[in-house]
């Protein structure tokens, strides 16, 4: 459990500390190309995040919430957020904003796949040139003081 709780500990802070530069603006200051790095490394340390707070184990090495916690513990809002995350088309107003316009049918789709194929695909979504820095939107991830 400590394994666990150190990586989930250590991307929670990684992604606290990138929305305090969001919050601020300091972000700002940088290059669009710098950036867009700082968001597109929020978005890698948020999908871990959410990633390891399934209930199962999508694959033996993976971690999940009963890395974390006794599955009775879950907080009762917990479904919801991951229901967000892998199954509404929450995204799609961020998605239009990112691309200067409608996204399509297939980036529509749920956060989780928006990100995947945003970010991790070599699609032709990514040769669309977009400025990542006026992301403002960014859900906060709480400290949860164990470090």
């Amino acid at each position: 459990m400590k394994a666990a709780w150190d990586l989930f500990d250590r991307e929670a802070m990684q992604l606290d500390q990138l929305w305090k530069h969001f919050q601020t603006g300091d972000h700002n200051k940088q290059l669009p190309e710098i950036r867009n790095a700082m968001v597109e490394s929020a978005i890698i340390h948020l999908r871990i995040v959410l990633e390891m707070l399934r209930d199962a184990h999508k694959k033996p090495d993976n971690y999940c919430l009963t890395d974390l916690i006794a599955i009775s513990d879950k907080p009762a809002a917990l479904p919801a957020l991951m229901r967000m995350y892998t199954d509404d088309a929450t995204y799609a107003p961020l998605v239009v904003a990112l691309l200067g316009g409608y996204p399509g049918t297939n980036l529509t789709k749920n956060p989780k796949w928006q990100i995947d194929k945003l970010m991790f695909h070599p699609t032709s979504n990514r040769t669309t040139t977009h400025d990542c820095c006026t992301f403002r939107d960014f859900p906060t991830v709480p400290n949860t003081g164990r470090s």
